[in-house]
């Protein structure tokens, strides 16, 4: 479990994010994300081997999730990122290539377009590996605020694993 003392910082933060970062960008509440998370997944008994997240949301959040779960993880670039020239890699997927199945992390699905990439992206770069479903923790924080447990480990409308 983490916890974050905001009494112990030095100077009062000025949050300017974009509303669906709050839950990761401000250490008191991407602590409170990650916990859940990691409860969810612990709740959840599928077995995979790997955690898989792309963009800034999923680097927030998705390493430390892999720790604190004793997984690997599989770092997926948007296009965009490789388009600019990269000078670190010009790799989409970089991570345990050897991982025989992953669950993606993410803050929430939307079109279901960053879960289609991912899953295309690996499939060209290890196609034996298995995807066994995403966890869009931004659902799991929702579901503390309205006053709702977290649902079972199997309802697909708060985030767990589909």
């Amino acid at each position: 479990m983490i916890e974050v003392n905001p009494m112990a910082r030095h100077h009062r933060p000025l949050y300017d994010h974009a509303g669906y970062l709050e839950a990761f960008i401000r250490p008191e509440q991407l602590a409170d994300s990650i916990n859940k998370a990691v409860l969810a997944l612990k709740m959840h008994d599928s077995q995979y081997d790997a955690i898989a997240f792309s963009g800034l949301s999923g680097m927030l959040m998705a390493p430390t999730i892999a720790l604190l779960t004793n997984k690997t993880m599989i770092a997926v670039r948007k296009p965009i990122e490789l388009d600019f020239g990269n000078c670190h890699s010009s790799n989409l997927v970089e991570g345990d290539k050897g991982a025989r199945s992953y669950i993606i992390v993410d803050d929430f699905e939307c079109s279901g377009a960053t879960n289609l990439r991912i899953k295309e992206a690996i499939y060209r770069w290890q196609p034996t590996m298995q995807y066994k479903g995403m966890l869009e923790v931004a659902h799991l924080r929702w579901a503390d605020e309205t006053k709702t447990s977290l649902m079972p480990k199997y309802n697909i409308s708060y985030g767990f694993l589909r």
